[in-house]
């Protein structure tokens, strides 16, 4: 007899907790997991600055902070790529055209938009100072100044410019 127990399959792995969150939880979170997506692919540390970036720019505008944070997002809200209208039909469970190691970052995507939901502001910033943010190599915008230098992103982080 075999000390060591079977490995399930990919598809056996419960990509949720058995309790379900409340339907408008879910809805917020899948939200946001696919704008982190389209902003900045895999990338968790971004996801939870854009969290973050979207309740301090929702409180500026009162506003809720997925309103202001799909108002900011430039491919949530135009939909302008085949790869942002493809992101924005991705159902909360797998994607058909992902491999099941990718659709295994979604769910790892998608666990930790729920968590941002759910469990904020609980969940640490991981740039307190940012405001903003912006693809890498697209400048910088007027009265914004990049902070934030160390902190591992796929996208720029800035604040309003310091006099």
């Amino acid at each position: 007899m075999s000390g060591s127990a079977a490995v399930p399959p990919v598809a056996a792995i419960s990509p949720l907790p058995l309790r379900q969150p409340p339907a408008l939880a879910l809805s917020q979170a899948h939200a946001l997991a696919r704008i982190c997506h389209m902003e900045a692919r895999w990338s968790h540390t971004d996801c939870r600055a854009f969290r973050h970036i979207g309740d301090k720019r929702g409180k500026r505008r009162g506003e809720h902070w997925l309103v202001s944070l799909k108002a900011y997002s430039v491919p949530f809200k135009t939909g302008r790529t085949a790869r942002a209208r493809a992101i924005k039909s991705w159902p909360w469970g797998d994607v058909a055209t992902l491999s099941p190691r990718l659709n295994l970052r979604w769910v790892g995507l998608r666990k930790l938009a729920l968590r941002l939901v759910t469990k904020f502001p609980t969940i640490k910033d991981p740039c307190p100072e940012a405001t903003d943010w912006n693809g890498p190599g697209m400048g910088y915008p007027d009265g914004l100044v990049r902070v934030c230098h160390r902190v591992p992103t796929a996208n720029v982080l800035y604040a309003k410019g310091r006099s």
